[in-house]
């Protein structure tokens, strides 16, 4: 007898399946359908946008490999106003050409304005064009910290000179850049 009541329940819960499908058949098909539909579209959409960035990528680096006179580095420069998602990059690059072609005053100039990811590259740049920029900050949280300390020792002067040698020496031991601070005897 519990046999024959299992294959009743087995029996009904198929019959149930089959009376909801018949019932809805059609609004299953339409929400399959629909979230098929939705997919292609989103991945449409993802593909056109990444397909914009790599056209603007494109134009960024044609225009980069011609940086060598004057208005190529306008013409790269202005690029910074029409790509914005490159444009730290942008400016930080044609700084670099402004000092190539020998125009240090229009490179520092651009290079403050530099922020982001290329903040660090930009400050960095500008240091060596002179202006006042404390590597103490980039010790702390950037990624060319080594750099940074040789230049916090170049910039002192006297006692803490000595101090940031030392300093230096703790964080770097084997750093060629306080071989050479050692061997210009700082």
């Amino acid at each position: 007898m519990s046999k024959k009541k299992l294959n009743a329940i087995e029996v009904t819960s198929i019959d149930k399946l089959e009376n909801f499908l018949q019932t809805y058949f059609k609004q299953i098909l339409i929400a399959i359908g629909a979230i098929i539909i939705l997919f292609i579209a989103v991945y449409i959409v993802y593909t056109v946008f990444l397909s914009s960035k790599n056209n603007q990528v494109n134009i960024v680096s044609q225009a980069e490999m011609t940086l060598n006179t004057d208005s190529d580095i306008e013409n790269f420069q202005n690029l910074a106003n029409s790509i914005s998602f490159l444009k730290d990059y942008i400016i930080v690059k044609s700084s670099e050409a402004w000092v190539m072609n020998g125009k240090k005053d229009i490179a520092l100039k651009d290079i403050v304005n530099v922020s982001g990811k290329y903040k660090e590259i930009g400050d960095s740049l500008a240091f060596d064009l002179g202006a006042t920029i404390n590597p103490e900050i980039f010790i702390k949280t950037g990624d060319m910290k080594p750099i940074w300390y040789y230049r916090l020792v170049i910039s002192s002067e006297g006692e803490n000179r000595q101090k940031n040698i030392e300093a230096f020496k703790k964080a770097y031991p084997d750093s060629r850049l306080l071989q050479l601070i050692e061997n210009w005897g700082l």
